[in-house]
């Protein structure tokens, strides 16, 4: 693709989304949105954003607890945008689960933040209505799928003091039955979307093993069947980003909750929710990319040096170059991702084939990876300063764990000797993630060591001990030749 015609897409979602080939079929519905952010959702995010914290307003003036969140008005006129639009719908009655993601790119160019509530809401709508009996689909799902003022939101708390990626040894919740639901007893420390309607909560039923395959996954409605309050917000915590989210800390006291799916398959099914949220991260993070080198680029226009814009000189254009490929690539293993979660949510454990989560960190961070708006990024006046703490929280490094702990859920589970083949032997997952090499850069031979170990090769003229540091000017901004592509077939594997 033609470096001016990307960069002429830049500024755009909806219109980088088409020049990278994406398919859009609710593309007049983007435009919209997107007209609608230009118009006046940017104003309203920087206010909120500029707002910092919202209010928790515990008690009413009688004295009874009601655990409300304040926001200015216009943010309520701002999140039900993208409910409109379709961020969840659309996975049922719509276009399928991919619209989501394109609504999802369009609002977290302008705000990563909002994407938060969608996509919590989504995966809460879809573990809903793949695991709730028909009973309690038809009780609270059909409030989640409104396209009006009165849509209900929900929310994914799985995250315990003790951490969030060693779920089985962190997760202190207790799950009791009581007749027709249960009752959940515990804390979640770090739980977006506060005060919605309805959240999945990971627990741990009374006499599971401190495994996780001792957990379960339960639906928490806001209120009891008596209408009190069914948890209570203990506080909001103080953000360096996504402030248009609020992120509490709750307490369930006795909080009525139901269970979905089964107790011994629990823990694939709160991997399913945290596998939508995984997609959401990577695709509002390379949306935010997009928007990090669209800012960049609008600023190296205009601003001068040595008597004609930066972006004139060689050395910015070919950085820019480097980013927008960057971006290109990083755009390609997500879309890839979107079209492989579409493809396989449907299926129930045992799975088949696995789908390897996309590795969160990678994408966001691109996002705080330099860029020429200078000591802008330092200020609270420039964008960069909000982009970058949205990229960090956004990034999944919160929500999914560290960069390292990502690639450890990208292997198959061990063989089950009793499955298909009955031979115990391990097979690969049938779509499987990974980042290859550039085209054109061949592996080192033996791996990231040199056959057979030993001290470093001798220096030139030497011999032996350390190489010699390398002249001025000889890093690698100063290569010369052209820099290899990365391509698709080489940035995903779909072959068992």
């Amino acid at each position: 693709m033609a470096e001016m015609e990307l960069m002429e897409a830049l500024p755009s979602p909806t219109r980088f989304l088409q020049a990278m080939g994406v398919p859009l079929p609710i593309r007049a519905e983007l435009e919209e949105l997107e007209a609608w952010w230009e118009a006046e959702g940017k104003d309203i995010s920087t206010m909120i954003d500029r707002m910092g914290t919202p209010w928790l307003r515990a008690y009413d003036r009688f004295g009874h607890r009601i655990d409300e969140i304040l926001y200015p008005p216009d943010y309520r006129r701002m999140l039900l945008q993208g409910y409109r639009a379709g961020a969840v719908w659309r996975a049922f009655e719509g276009e399928g689960l991919a619209a989501t993601f394109l609504i999802g790119y369009v609002t977290a160019f302008y705000d990563a933040g909002l994407y938060c509530p969608y996509t919590v809401s989504l995966a809460t709508a879809l573990a809903l209505r793949k695991y709730g009996d028909p009973a309690l689909q038809a009780r609270f799902l059909p409030p989640l799928l409104r396209r009006d003022g009165e849509v209900w939101q929900g929310a994914t708390w799985m995250t315990e003091a003790g951490g969030g990626s060693d779920l089985g040894a962190t997760v202190e919740t207790v799950a009791r039955p009581e007749g027709e639901h249960w009752r959940l007893t515990g804390e979640k420390y770090f739980a977006s979307n506060a005060g919605a309607e309805l959240a999945v909560v990971a627990a741990r039923p009374e006499g599971a093993p401190r495994t996780v395959r001792g957990l379960a996954l339960f639906l928490l409605p806001r209120y009891r069947e008596d209408g009190t309050l069914n948890y209570l917000i203990r506080r909001l915590k103080d953000k360096i980003g996504t402030r248009s989210v609020p992120t509490g800390e709750v307490e369930l006291r006795e909080s009525e909750a139901y269970l979905l799916g089964r107790p011994e398959t629990g823990i694939y099914e709160i991997l399913e929710v945290l596998n939508v949220s995984r997609v959401a991260n990577s695709v509002g993070s390379v949306a935010l990319m997009q928007r990090t080198v669209a800012e960049a680029l609008a600023f190296a226009a205009r601003r001068i040096a040595f008597g004609r814009p930066v972006l004139q000189h060689p050395l910015m254009r070919r950085q820019f170059a480097e980013r927008i490929r960057e971006l290109q690539a990083a755009f390609a293993l997500t879309w890839a991702t979107v079209r492989m979660l579409e493809e396989v949510w449907p299926e129930r454990p045992p799975y088949p084939g696995a789908l390897s989560p996309l590795p969160p960190a990678h994408p966001s961070g691109q996002i705080l990876d330099g860029g020429a708006g200078g000591a802008d990024g330092e200020v609270g006046d420039g964008g960069p300063r909000r982009d970058g703490g949205a990229g960090g929280v956004s990034g999944g490094a919160l929500a999914a764990g560290g960069h390292d702990l990502a690639h450890l859920g990208r292997h198959a589970p061990p063989a089950d000797p009793g499955r298909a083949g009955g031979d115990g032997a391990e097979r690969r997952p049938p779509c499987a993630l990974r980042v290859a090499r550039p085209v054109g850069r061949p592996p080192r031979p033996g791996g990231n060591s040199r056959p057979g170990g030993g001290p470093p090769p001798a220096s030139p003229g030497g011999t032996g001990g350390p190489r010699r540091a390398p002249l001025p000017g000889s890093g690698p901004l100063h290569r010369r030749g052209p820099r290899p592509e990365p391509a698709l077939r080489d940035l995903i594997c779909l072959g068992s």
